[in-house]
């Protein structure tokens, strides 16, 4: 950022040096062509003159080196930060990618997870007793599967918490982390629903 800084006055202060060059230069000039030439004296100064506008031209050609070369330097900066920039923009697309790829994943899992909710809540209402508790002998098979989807709902969940994790998408992690936990809690319900006997509610 420093060198930023020091370029851009660098450059300013060469087209400023040459732009006064380039006008005392042009004032001479004017003067010479402009002057009389009708005697002694006037042909002198005419001379002097001619002299200054000599050392005016190394002067101009002085400054406008010293602004060819600001500019060049203001070339490859720009060129160099281009070079950057076409990086970061790839580096920006790939995060992107991740990111996108991991938010589907999490999507694919919150839809899972509502969709396992949904049939254990519906076979909760059709093996609940009347007198209270649950119909363990018609839990038993549905139950088993239902376990089954939702030990892996948990695994995909920390597998993803944890790729997100690697990726440096802390926020991601935690939610992942969260929805596995939430899983885990309604798996261990469930697992108490089946049991004979049970008079627990069912998951939510």
């Amino acid at each position: 950022m420093s060198d930023e800084k020091d370029e851009a006055p660098g450059l300013v202060a060469a087209a400023e040096a040459f732009d006064q060059e380039l006008t005392r230069f042009g004032k001479l000039a004017e003067a010479v062509l402009k002057a009389p030439l009708d005697s002694q004296k006037s042909i002198e100064r005419a001379a002097r003159a001619l002299k200054e506008i000599s050392e005016a031209e190394g002067r101009l050609g002085s400054t406008a080196q010293a602004l060819l070369a600001a500019l060049d330097a203001s070339r490859r900066r720009q060129e160099g930060q281009a070079s950057a920039l076409q990086a970061r923009a790839y580096e920006i697309q790939a995060r992107a990618e991740i990111a996108n790829d991991l938010m589907r994943r999490y999507g694919a899992l919150g839809e899972a997870a509502s969709s396992v909710g949904e049939l254990v809540k519906d076979l909760a209402q059709k093996t609940r007793k009347p007198e209270g508790g649950f119909n363990t002998e018609e839990l038993a098979g549905p139950v088993a599967m239902l376990l089954d989807r939702m030990g892996d709902l948990a695994i995909s969940a920390q597998t993803l918490s944890a790729d997100a994790k690697k990726e440096h998408f802390e926020d991601l992690s935690r939610q992942a982390d969260a929805l596995r936990q939430q899983v885990l809690s309604a798996r261990n319900k469930m697992a108490l629903m089946a049991k004979p006997g049970s008079n627990g509610s069912a998951p939510n």
